[in-house]
């Protein structure tokens, strides 16, 4: 009589203990698309702050400590490979109308009474043919808005610590003021020139 040899058993696989998983934070949910807001344009920021005084009195402080915060966010949305090259960053601040009036009355620029005008920070190309073109397109758009072009300001500006790349890439400066029309109070003039 043959016989077949006693197969080994299989050996089972030993289960290691169960772990429970770590708990995760919940994510919340991603508000639906509605009215001017939409999901796909969610993204993180870096480099933002906010430094404010929340009963909108103007101080030369908070400009201090909005520079002094600035100065220490080493990443503002991007950087280049050089140290002295970046993306440029800067501040937003309530309309300086004692300032503006001080240097413009020194480069002969008559301004309003404050609230009577606004200011914008116009980058131009170094091409002045260019310049000049795009300066009056812009002043089309102004008086097509009933508004009056009061004056272009060119900005001081310093780029001794530019870097080679910021250099090449540096446009000029002008601030362009922005005379209200009578019909408009300052809140309709607000909403104009967010359209020009």
């Amino acid at each position: 009589m043959s016989h077949s040899p006693k197969s080994a058993p299989i050996p089972h696989k030993r289960r290691s203990p169960r772990r429970k998983a770590a708990a995760t934070p919940a994510r919340p949910a991603t508000p639906r698309a509605q009215g001017l807001y939409d999901p796909f344009h969610e993204h993180d920021s870096c480099g933002v702050g906010f430094i404010v005084q929340l009963k909108g009195q103007k101080s030369h402080k908070i400009i201090d400590d909005g520079l002094t915060a600035l100065e220490h966010l080493n990443h503002r949305g991007a950087c280049g490979c050089e140290v002295n090259t970046g993306d440029g960053a800067g501040v937003i601040i309530q309309l300086p109308h004692d300032f503006f009036s001080h240097v413009c009355a020194h480069e002969g620029i008559r301004l309003p009474e404050a609230g009577q005008y606004g200011a914008g920070l116009f980058f131009a190309p170094k091409n002045k043919k260019a310049t000049k073109q795009a300066m009056r397109i812009f002043q089309n758009i102004v008086e097509e808005q009933g508004q009056q072009l009061i004056a272009w300001r060119p900005v001081p500006t310093n780029n001794a610590t530019l870097g080679h790349t910021a250099l090449i890439a540096e446009p000029d400066m002008f601030h362009v003021l922005v005379g209200k029309s009578v019909d408009l109070d300052e809140d309709a003039f607000e909403r104009r020139l967010y359209v020009i």
